[in-house]
């Protein structure tokens, strides 16, 4: 009987959490400041206290550094689902690779230059086995 109880905040819970990320996805806002090369022209702009940057997109793939609450950085993928942004790394975390992966829309960072549909599509690299 309490199941019965859990399910409209359940489902109320899903639709706000699916509404919050169309809203972060969809509603495009211009970038500010110069171009660094960036081809796609869209960031990130972490709205967190702390995102940290992790080598793969795995809540626990090793973590390469911190990104602080209104950084911006260069968007150059994603992955199927639009959790994970690939960004390209500021000069401070370079030493990892120019590249790292971040949780997205709309829980750590919001997409600013356009929509997570123009973030093109990155498939992961398969670890090589030994």
């Amino acid at each position: 009987m309490k199941d019965m109880h859990l399910r409209p905040a359940m489902l109320s819970a899903v639709l706000l959490s699916a509404a919050l990320l169309v809203v972060a996805c969809v509603t495009p806002t211009a970038p500010e400041g110069a171009s660094d090369g960036s081809t796609t022209g869209l960031y990130a702009r972490i709205v967190t206290a702390a995102n940290p940057v992790r080598l793969e997109m795995a809540r626990d793939a090793p973590i390469v550094g911190l990104l602080w609450h209104g950084m911006r950085l260069p968007v150059t993928g994603r992955n199927m689902t639009w959790e994970w942004l690939k960004v390209k790394l500021p000069p401070s975390l370079s030493s990892f690779g120019a590249e790292g992966w971040i949780v997205g829309p709309p829980e750590f960072a919001l997409i600013e230059g356009g929509g997570c549909a123009d973030i093109p599509l990155q498939m992961p690299v398969p670890t090589p086995a030994g």
